[in-house]
């Protein structure tokens, strides 16, 4: 994936996002907007991680529900 900015161009390798208050919505669930954002990332060859302070298969159950592989 690549991002340009001004007449540079740069690779987007990874994008890190934390699930509270951030991926997740007040109801802890995932928007369509924001699902099909990172699948399109993910697809376009960036790395996605989720960071959280969640127990580790909350964040796998929400890696599943955004079809990111561990």
């Amino acid at each position: 994936m690549t991002k340009q900015h001004g007449s540079q161009v740069h690779e987007i390798r990874f994008i890190a996002l934390d699930l509270d208050d951030t991926v997740l919505l007040p109801d802890k669930t995932i928007s369509e907007r924001t699902k099909a954002a990172i699948r399109a990332a993910a697809a376009g060859g960036c790395s996605v991680i989720l960071a959280s302070a969640r127990p580790i298969r909350s964040v796998l159950w929400y890696a599943e529900q955004l079809g990111i592989h561990t």
